[in-house]
């Protein structure tokens, strides 16, 4: 995902680069939020919780990181979704690891 900026949770298809018989994700991501009280979200597609891992950052700076959090299914494919406070905030993600549980 590169400067994403969807303020309600959107799928992200990682079939390209994640197997979907993988559980868990690493994430790499880089965060520019327009304020400092914005904050970008992830959570596994298919998920409706809304109490999820929260990007933040203490100033309306780029920051980075990394993030792990469970992969989900889009029509059988690994997908993840995001969401951002603003359509101003830029949200790049790139997957950094991938585990599997046996």
């Amino acid at each position: 995902l590169t400067a994403g900026s969807a303020t309600s949770f959107t799928a992200v298809n990682l079939s390209a680069v994640v197997p979907s018989t993988f559980h868990t994700i690493t994430l790499q991501w880089l965060f520019l939020p327009n304020a400092a009280t914005d904050v970008a979200k992830v959570r596994p597609t298919g998920v409706t919780a809304t109490n999820v891992p929260t990007i933040q950052n203490s100033a309306a700076a780029a920051a980075q990181g990394q993030i792990q959090t469970r992969l989900g299914l889009s029509s059988g494919l690994a997908s993840i979704d995001y969401s951002v406070t603003a359509g101003t905030d830029d949200l790049t993600l790139y997957v950094h690891a991938f585990t599997d549980s046996i």
